[in-house]
């Protein structure tokens, strides 16, 4: 205390100007320790603590050797202070010219950030989720990323969800690296980023280690779209936040962005700053992708053309939005009496009492456009289609049950429908079994018709047989009776002298040789050729069961 007491030097300036002094030098302090708070400066200032508790420590125990070396490294202290913690010096310097009492024209900060630049930045990020393309988007805060945006290439333009899904499309260029947005402008695109030195979680790669990389250092807001999973993530403060919907995003990025920001303004005005904030932006937001419902939709009716979902926009009227969380809010059309063709229809809502209550509720678009088609149905005949054969086992014969199915649809498609096909994989199936197959209706092209099949799959029963083995045998031909008397055969041969059978194996096993079917030489006097039927056992068969036999005859002497 008696130091406290001598920083006010009696014979030296007021009383009055020596507190400032001490308010300033505080003030500074703090500023200081808010800016590092949190990221990568705040463990050195922490390691320079501990550092200057080993050197007094070290004095006190008379540790001579060790607070000797220490002591003299104490030499290169500044220096090495400035070097580790120069962005964070940067920032704090840059931050004198955007403290809260400074007008916004004079400190020459940027516009703060607007609920519009908010709402491009989710649909972009949704959008690019749908598509599964990989996106960064840093936001800043309070603190400028001069470093960041000198690694990027310059964009300098209005945000909006467009520029965004285009600098993230695969074939551009710039879809690599970060966006830079600052205020309601994108400063910057593919730029590179600090990794973070934290491990992370195994489905998290290069993209989310460069989110909490910027975020730990500094107070910049990261959005991260997963190429490989299609996912939206948000970190801050070097936390990740994943498996978020459009909705969640919107409004997570309200909640960071649309506050006062605790370094652009005096600590007592942070309270007045926020309310103002919320009486101006909280008290909206926007329920995505609500399913429009077609009510009282005549039978012979359908839905050819026409939006499959519209957004809905909250108001409250008090100062606090209602937990939606749990609300049940749906959207429909009442297509009572509609005829054929293009429709408009207002978009009504069907909201809980007590929500009705507590906010407004629209829908966007107020109007939508149906395209209404006739529908028909008819029978058509179920044919087959064989896909892949089975190794062992040839399909003999089959049923299927039911042989028609009737096509509903639209009446033009309907009409186009020749034939319902069902294909069948025959080399995963088993004798004896029963299969479920799905029907394809088809035009007379064979191309597929959009249309409802009923039933949608049909049993199909096969009756699979073993698939027949082959052999090669001798042929022996067979004759009866003798030449005229005077002649005598000299020779017999037959042509082929083998064939291929094919039959059960077993059953070929026992046959090495096949017999012609005799052939008759009563009474030949010269040299014939005769055609002979191959005699085959029961079971077994041949491509060619027809040879020739050739019979020399000669005169005897």
């Amino acid at each position: 205390m008696q130091y406290v007491w001598q920083l006010f030097d009696q014979d030296g300036p007021p009383l009055g100007v020596q507190i400032l002094d001490v308010a300033i030098v505080a003030y500074l302090a703090y500023r200081l320790l808010a800016l590092v708070r949190g990221s990568r400066a705040w463990r050195i200032i922490g390691g320079i603590f501990i550092y200057l508790l080993v050197w007094y420590l070290s004095d006190q125990f008379g540790l001579k050797t060790l607070h000797y070396v220490l002591d003299k490294a104490l030499v290169l202290g500044p220096v090495a202070l400035v070097i580790l913690l120069l962005p964070e010096l940067r920032s704090a310097i840059e931050g004198f010219g955007r403290i809260g009492f400074w007008p916004e024209r004079l400190r020459g900060g940027e516009s703060a950030i607007r609920a519009q630049t908010i709402d491009e930045i989710a649909d972009a990020a949704g959008g690019l989720a749908e598509t599964r393309s990989g996106a960064l988007i840093v936001i800043e805060r309070s603190r400028s990323l001069p470093e960041v945006e000198r690694t990027g290439i310059t964009v300098d333009a209005e945000v909006s969800a467009h520029l965004l899904l285009a600098l993230f499309h695969g074939t551009n260029p710039l879809h690599d690296g970060a966006s830079l947005i600052r205020g309601n402008r994108i400063v910057a695109a593919a730029c590179q980023l600090p990794l973070a030195e934290t491990r992370l979680p195994g489905h998290m790669h290069l993209r989310h280690r460069a989110a909490v990389g910027v975020t730990e250092a500094t107070d910049a807001v990261a959005v991260v779209v997963s190429e490989e999973r299609g996912t939206l993530s948000m970190c801050v403060d070097s936390t990740v936040e994943e498996g978020l919907s459009q909705a969640e995003l919107r409004r997570r990025l309200r909640e960071l962005l649309l506050s006062a920001p605790r370094s652009r303004t005096m600590p007592w005005r942070r309270g007045n700053n926020a309310a103002s904030m919320k009486s101006e932006e909280d008290d909206r937001t926007t329920i995505e992708n609500v399913t429009l419902e077609a009510r009282n939709l005549p039978d012979d009716l359908e839905i050819a053309k026409g939006p499959a979902s519209v957004r809905i926009e909250v108001t409250a009227k008090s100062m606090q939005l209602p937990d939606l969380s749990e609300a049940v809010v749906r959207a429909y059309v009442d297509v009572k009496g509609a005829k054929p063709g293009k429709n408009t229809f207002t978009v009504m809502l069907d909201v809980p009492g007590f929500l009705r209550r507590e906010a407004d509720f629209v829908a966007k678009p107020s109007t939508v456009e149906l395209e209404l088609v006739r529908v028909s149905s008819r029978l058509v005949r179920v044919l087959l289609n064989v896909g892949r054969v089975h190794p062992d086992y040839v399909l003999d014969a089959y049923s299927i049950e039911p042989s028609t199915v009737r096509v509903v649809g639209q009446e033009s498609r309907v009409n186009s429908v020749d034939v319902a096909r069902v294909t069948v994989d025959l080399s995963s199936m088993e004798p004896g079994g029963a299969y479920a197959l799905k029907v394809e209706a088809l035009d007379d092209d064979g191309r597929p018709v959009s249309v409802t099949a009923d039933p949608a799959r049909v049993t199909f029963r096969p009756k699979l047989e073993p698939k027949p083995s082959e052999k090669t045998v001798l042929v022996n031909p067979i004759w009866t009776g003798a030449a005229r008397p005077g002649y005598r055969v000299t020779a017999v041969t037959v042509d082929p002298t083998q064939v291929t059978v094919r039959g059960p194996a077993a059953q070929l096993a026992a046959i090495n040789v096949v017999e012609t079917e005799p052939i008759d030489l009563s009474n030949l006097r010269a040299d014939r050729t005769f055609e002979a039927r191959v005699d085959l056992p029961e079971g077994v068969a041949t491509s060619n069961r027809n040879v020739r036999v050739r019979v020399t005859v000669e005169r005897i002497r």
